[in-house]
């Protein structure tokens, strides 16, 4: 058996426990936000979404819906105002990731990964098909990765993916536990992520945007 099918196998059992756990510890505080969601917004409480899964299989990802009803299928940061779409306190719940812990559900059907690149949404062709060119869609989605703790929505779309090219190629339990760290450090806004070398990689000519 070789280094990588050990590690992938080792990511999935680390995987199962880590959400497993998770949603046992979390699941008497999600009732609470659920109420709260229902009786400040309305309307569903969960929103389910096509998104693309590893080899670009379709899969429903579920998370808290923070968002309206009438908000366009895009990523948040291609909204002209994404302010005006955030249902009552779905910016709060954005803001610090909560909306996504049911995703922990997906994460044990094996749908996604607690780290990997984000899953693109199943209109976002030239996202997908980007990734495909640096090998990305091989690697199955996370709830975090390299890009959300370093940047985030300021990053460009070229940026996200060849962080995300980053993690496919260096992938291993320790760079997955970095990420599981720093991801709680970047939603406590402390030092957003600087403890993983971070600057080396984006200082690299092949992550600048080009004009």
């Amino acid at each position: 058996m070789t280094n990588r099918k050990i590690y992938l196998r080792v990511k999935r059992i680390n995987d199962l426990l880590i959400s497993i756990v998770g949603l046992v510890i979390l699941f008497v505080p999600m009732i609470f936000v659920c109420l709260l969601l229902k009786l400040k917004a309305g309307g569903p409480v969960f929103h389910w979404s096509r998104r693309f899964g590893k080899d670009k299989v379709l899969f429903n990802m579920v998370k808290l819906r923070t968002m309206k009803k009438t908000t366009p299928i895009v990523p948040t940061e291609e909204l002209e105002n994404p302010e005006e779409f955030f249902s009552s306190g779905g910016k709060f719940l954005r803001k610090y990731g909560i909306d996504e812990i049911p995703q922990l559900i997906n994460v044990i059907k094996g749908e996604m990964s607690i780290v990997g690149p984000r899953p693109a949404l199943y209109n976002h062709h030239e996202l997908v098909k980007y990734r495909e060119l640096l090998n990305v869609n091989s690697v199955r989605p996370g709830l975090t990765g390299l890009a959300q703790i370093y940047g985030r929505n300021n990053l460009s779309q070229e940026q996200k993916v060849k962080l995300d090219n980053f993690y496919s190629l260096n992938m291993n339990i320790f760079l997955d536990y970095k990420i599981i760290f720093l991801t709680g450090v970047y939603l406590l806004n402390s030092f957003h992520g600087r403890g993983i070398s971070m600057k080396v990689i984006l200082a690299n000519p092949d992550l600048q945007q080009n004009d």
